[in-house]
């Protein structure tokens, strides 16, 4: 008997889940619709891409093309389930056949609340998981569904209602966003001239994993041209090694704000006394990506 899940029932019973307030379940029944999804997807264009990795017999491979027939001894095959890919690495190979640029960084952030659900118990911020679920994950689930002919009748509904929460998360987010500008320029009064003077002229502070791609951008908080754009690299391990994923943020040398991507975003397209070019800094820098630098060295970490 095949037991398997149907991701589009799932993905539906989710958010029926999630509207009920029902956040672990929901983290986790989205990232499972996903992983599914993408498999599909990923299994139309070639079977071999879902796999974990190709063993030395090729069985996997057997396996998934189903080529039992072919095989000299196919009972190999009987007793030998499928070892497919983490979402990790199911992202790194389908942004290389789909545009995925929007919504990688929140997926991989929902497979790590995924994993800390499971295995323990996850810790988030209401407004951060309803924004991730409402207007990246659960969207993302339903536009690939939406590609084929057969996608439900119920996806409009859902969409609209989704989009109402995204819209007032957002909101809110900007609501925050605004206290700590504040509390963040309020610390300037605690800086003597000399000081700040100091700071202007100093470095901006990067770890051994992050990378410095712009600085003197105007900070949102302080207004002094003391904010550095950022790219850290965050690390996933598979069996074929190390995937590197990166993320980008800013962080001010004066005032010490620091703003991931979707905040800068948001202080760009919100704040009314900004202008337009230092809106196009901010999208610019929080935007880049490093070119590609090959296989790193991670002997020393």
């Amino acid at each position: 008997m095949i037991i398997e899940f149907n991701p589009i029932r799932l993905i539906r019973e989710t958010i029926r889940e999630f509207l009920n307030d029902e956040y672990a379940s929901s983290v986790v029944k989205t990232a499972i619709s996903i992983e599914l999804l993408l498999k599909n997807e990923l299994k139309i264009i070639c079977p071999t891409l879902i796999l974990e990795r190709l063993d030395d017999e090729g069985l996997q491979v057997a396996k998934v093309h189903g080529l039992q027939r072919q095989l000299k001894n196919p009972k190999k095959l009987e007793d030998m389930s499928l070892r497919t890919a983490s979402l990790p690495v199911l992202l790194k190979r389908a942004e290389s056949f789909f545009d995925i640029t929007s919504v990688k960084r929140h997926l991989l952030r929902l497979h790590d609340l995924r994993s800390a659900v499971v295995h323990y118990k996850g810790e988030v911020d209401d407004l951060e998981l309803n924004i991730l679920l409402s207007k990246y994950a659960i969207p993302f689930a339903l536009q690939i569904i939406k590609k084929h002919k057969s996608a439900p009748s119920w996806i409009p509904a859902y969409e609209k209602r989704l989009k109402g929460i995204a819209e007032k998360s957002t909101d809110k987010q900007f609501s925050q966003l605004l206290k700590t500008l504040a509390k963040f320029h309020s610390r300037l009064d605690e800086l003597p001239e000399k000081e700040i003077a100091r700071l202007k002229d100093s470095k901006c502070h990067a770890d051994s994993m992050e990378t410095e791609i712009q600085s003197g951008l105007v900070c949102p908080a302080c207004r002094y041209e003391s904010l550095s754009a950022l790219i850290a690299a965050d690390l996933d391990w598979s069996p074929d090694g190390v995937i590197e994923h990166t993320q980008n943020f800013v962080r001010c040398k004066i005032c010490g704000l620091e703003l991931g991507e979707d905040e800068l975003r948001l202080a760009a397209k919100r704040l009314d006394d900004i202008g337009e070019t230092t809106r196009r800094e901010w999208i610019n820098a929080i935007t880049y990506e490093l070119p590609d630098r090959g296989e790193p060295d991670y002997d020393d970490i």
